[in-house]
């Protein structure tokens, strides 16, 4: 089984503006890291524990879903780092996964208490509304999600190589072009241009494996690998590419 982790939205630049980590673990602990001199400080719990969830957010706010087979989420609010309960997804999550752009975060459930499942959610950012979307085309657990600001990129994950397009303009999803090894338990992150995944296990070990795909032409290539093994991390970006 995956480790419990956490999860990280970034807001700024890489001069200026800061990062809100909720630290996992089955704690309700966040820290803030203030890019311009690498600070970090604790900020406000969220009111539940986190485990296993998953994040989106814009230049406002980030929406936390605090995963551990629950459908509860989390607004914080980067101006005053206050965090209140907010809407509930439809269905519980637990590994799942999420990318967004400016209006919405779609977030892709996961495990649902011991069953698979490719449900997604749309959390609209401007008044907390919660709605099921359109299905992935495979079950997710353990996946990666970055994008733009037209369309998500899904790697469901569950040992799998499989992608998908999550087009924001009108939920469609739609199979893309397979990663070049299985990923599950891997991160991502991007630019305006492409995202970057890394895979973390194959099916046998965790790798360094990382894979670009470019949203113009949904075209997936082996990239240079990372200097260790990835199991369960975390990514960032000084330029995401839903803003």
């Amino acid at each position: 089984m995956a480790p419990l982790i956490g999860s990280g939205l970034w807001w700024g630049s890489s001069s200026r503006g800061f990062g809100v980590f909720a630290l996992g673990n089955a704690a309700t602990t966040t820290n803030i890291f203030t890019y311009a001199n690498a600070a970090v400080a604790a900020s406000t719990n969220l009111t539940a524990n986190l485990g296993a969830g998953a994040a989106a957010g814009n230049s406002t706010e980030g929406v936390f879903a605090l995963g551990g087979i629950t459908t509860t989420t989390n607004i914080f609010t980067y101006a005053n780092a206050a965090v209140a309960a907010s809407t509930n997804l439809t269905a519980n999550l637990d590994g799942g996964t999420a990318t967004g752009n400016s209006t919405e975060g779609v977030f892709a459930l996961g495990d649902n208490a011991g069953t698979l499942t490719p449900t997604t959610n749309i959390f609209t950012y401007a008044n907390a509304a919660v709605a099921a979307s359109t299905n992935l085309t495979a079950a997710s657990v353990w996946g990666a999600a970055t994008g733009n600001s037209t369309e998500g990129v899904f790697a469901p994950g569950n040992v799998t190589p499989t992608t998908n397009i999550f087009t924001y303009a009108n939920a469609a999803v739609a199979a893309s072009t397979s990663l070049t090894a299985n990923e599950y338990g891997g991160v991502a992150t991007g630019n305006s241009t492409e995202g970057v995944f890394a895979l973390g296990y194959n099916g046998s070990a965790y790798t360094p494996t990382t894979n670009i795909f470019t949203y113009a032409n949904a075209a997936v290539a082996a990239s240079t690998n990372l200097t260790a093994n990835l199991n369960a991390g975390a990514a960032a970006s000084t330029s995401p590419g839903g803003f």
